[in-house]
């Protein structure tokens, strides 16, 4: 299947059209990516914070692990 060439027939892009522009900008600023697609923007969290969240989440799929073994270990002869 051949690509769709939106520019073959000759047809240029309006250079003053607003809402071109916004289309070009919103790949570039994904602030306005998410304000031209109508959706809450996502807060940026630093690095530190990342790293809290992810070791908070490690430590509870771990535990979660070991609690699922257990009953496992427990329940064996029924499974």
């Amino acid at each position: 299947m051949p690509n769709f060439d939106n520019y073959a027939s000759g047809r240029q892009p309006d250079s003053d059209s607003d809402a071109d522009s916004d289309a070009d900008n919103i790949y570039n600023d994904p602030e306005a990516m998410f304000k031209a697609l109508n959706l809450p923007v996502p807060v940026m969290k630093s690095a530190d914070e990342v790293r809290r969240e992810a070791d908070t989440r490690r430590k509870n799929v771990l535990a979660g692990f070991a609690e699922l073994g257990a009953i496992v270990e427990r329940h064996e002869e029924t499974l």
